[in-house]
């Protein structure tokens, strides 16, 4: 769209932009690929040691590529560790268009000073002593550094005789053989697929996750615009959004989780024909002291009184037991009187 727009503006195109009519594509944002701090001395002891200080400064400064291989030896200062930013590969420009000055990190120094002892002119140079080609295979590199380190996804087992194409996965380099022919498997390691812009990507990654301010990353890291480093590695960050979350409370700040009810179980299923109780923590500690219950409560059992079920009591048979024994006595003497007189006068022979 730009350079149909850049030529109508110099008289090279004329009519409408027909890059307008074109819907902008939406690309997902990847989260970024990143060294973990532990893999970091890994790879910089198995990075051949004529890169090992070029790697190095990519990790602890997060300069891109044609920023370090463009730095020469007038950029550095040792003595006050200070590392200005004025160019990209021959182009006396950054990307940002402006010259910028970052501290040097102290792990970083003999790296630096390594680099520096044995270049005439550019701190990274060719064998030659001029400026590294654009097209130098730094991925190789590295990659090869992993795999050497061990940091690989796994193994790929390839059989080596012509025409077969026998492969198989695993997650060790232990010895296989081809089930066709029997021949030895060769494996190849499965690393990462980082690149060399991924170190930057590990710089910033680290600081965040280390408690470094965003402010200062996006400082080293030369961003424009702050936002682009929050974006970007601010998920990374150990205390990110987590002080805002936690405005969610709903309970003392003692209390690490909700109080929990008290399950007492029913001595009986006449008393809890439902299951167990579930009743307040305070009256299930109350509950828990057993006979007492009833002096604390000062409640007073009367002798025979009908138990309180899901129907209020019946009215007048509040009595004794004594009293309720008797009366069913009488009742049971009155009706067996009733029985025999009944009998009696059936088995009488009538009168005439």
């Amino acid at each position: 769209m730009s350079a149909f727009s850049a030529a109508r503006k110099v008289g090279k195109f004329s009519g409408p932009n027909p890059a307008k009519e074109v819907r902008r594509r939406k690309v997902p944002r990847r989260t970024p690929e990143y060294l973990r701090a532990q893999e970091v001395p890994i790879v910089l002891a198995n990075v051949p040691s004529k890169w090992r200080p070029l790697f190095a400064t990519a990790v602890y400064t997060g300069l891109r590529r044609g920023e370090l291989i463009g730095l020469r030896k007038s950029d550095v200062d040792l003595d006050a560790r200070l590392l200005t930013v004025a160019r990209s590969y021959d182009r006396e420009t950054t990307k940002g268009g402006h010259t910028d000055v970052i501290p040097i990190a102290t792990e970083l120094v003999p790296f630096l000073q390594e680099a520096l002892d044995r270049s005439p002119a550019f701190v990274f140079p060719a064998v030659d002593g001029e400026m590294l080609s654009a097209l130098t295979p730094l991925e190789d590199v590295l990659r090869r550094a992993m795999k050497h380190a061990g940091l690989v996804l796994g193994y790929t087992h390839v059989c080596r005789r012509k025409g077969c194409m026998h492969r198989e996965l695993a997650n060790e380099a232990e010895l296989r053989r081809c089930p066709k022919h029997g021949m030895k498997l060769w494996p190849k390691a499965r690393v990462r697929p980082i690149r060399f812009h991924d170190l930057r990507h590990t710089t910033a990654s680290l600081l965040i996750m280390s408690g470094a301010n965003p402010a200062a990353v996006q400082r080293i890291l030369r961003h424009s615009d702050p936002r682009i480093t929050t974006e970007v590695y601010g998920h990374l960050a150990p205390e990110y959004l987590r002080a805002e979350i936690d405005r969610l409370r709903f309970f003392p700040e003692k209390d690490s989780a909700p109080p929990k009810p008290v399950q007492v179980q029913a001595a009986s299923a006449v008393h809890a024909p439902f299951g167990p109780m579930v009743v307040p923590e305070a009256l299930g500690r109350l509950m828990a002291t057993g006979p007492s219950i009833a002096k604390t409560l000062k409640i007073q059992r009367v002798k025979g009184a009908r138990p309180a079920g899901l129907e209020p009591a019946t009215r007048g048979l509040e009595g004794t037991e004594g009293t309720l024994h008797q009366s069913a006595l009488q009742c049971s003497k009155s009706s067996s009187r009733q029985l025999a007189t009944r009998r009696t006068h059936q088995s009488a022979p009538a009168v005439r």
